[in-house]
């Protein structure tokens, strides 16, 4: 399992909205596609349209948690990777909110495991970037 954390100068609205909006350059050049209602899919396409992550809806509380399966597919090293659970929460703290990223079930100490945890890293700071400036940080060598 994996557990990383972030402030943002942002409401949580603000927080939710980048979240499920789906584009915005957050996710690195990626396009998100789901109608967010439990049960139903949730679809991470590259930036060529292939598809990167397949997953499905599992909780959703407006503004405050978003739980989905995860199965990533983008590359063959990571394609048999189990399914497995990611969850944001929103934590207002004033003005701010703390946005927590859980992700449960990857392999411990697998090259999978280690790629994801990375990503989620950079992703969470991406986040934060855009939404306290304007703009993307650049791309991960």
């Amino acid at each position: 399992m994996t557990v990383d954390s972030i402030v943002i100068n942002a409401s949580p609205e603000q927080v939710w909205a980048a979240l499920l909006a789906g584009t915005g350059g957050w996710y690195f050049d990626n396009r998100i596609e789901s109608s967010w209602v439990v049960g139903e899919p949730v679809t991470n396409y590259g930036p060529a349209g292939d598809i990167h992550i397949h997953g499905v809806v599992v909780a959703i509380e407006p503004q405050k948690r978003l739980v989905t399966t995860f199965r990533p597919v983008w590359v063959e090293s990571v394609s048999g990777a189990p399914t497995t659970e990611v969850e944001w929460r929103l934590t207002p703290i004033g003005p701010l909110t703390r946005v927590t990223l859980t992700h449960r079930g990857l392999p411990i100490q697998s090259p999978v495991a280690t790629e994801i945890a990375e990503g989620w890293v950079y992703l969470l700071s991406n986040l934060k970037t855009v939404l306290e400036t304007g703009k993307r940080m650049p791309p991960p060598v």
